[in-house]
């Protein structure tokens, strides 16, 4: 989630909604990765079992764009999943 997808990993994303863990790059990163890979909407599970409020897009004037649907949850809720 922190890198860009290579060819093979855009085909599986594209149209999709997408679950990542949390860490080694911001929320902000994985969303846009994941927008760019054409993901519908993208799930990050925390690594921890609480619950913050994330970076967004309007902390920077709206230089990043979100277009696609996305939720932090907990680590307990993605051992769920």
């Amino acid at each position: 989630g922190c890198v860009d997808y290579n060819i093979e990993e855009t085909k599986l994303i594209e149209g999709n909604i997408i679950f990542v863990k949390r860490g080694n790059c911001t929320f902000v990163d994985k969303v846009l990765k994941a927008q760019q890979a054409g993901a519908k909407g993208i799930v990050i599970w925390s690594n921890e079992n609480y619950l913050f409020q994330p970076a967004s897009a309007a902390e920077k004037n709206d230089i990043w764009k979100f277009e696609i649907p996305c939720v932090l949850i907990t680590y307990e809720n993605g051992v769920e999943l």
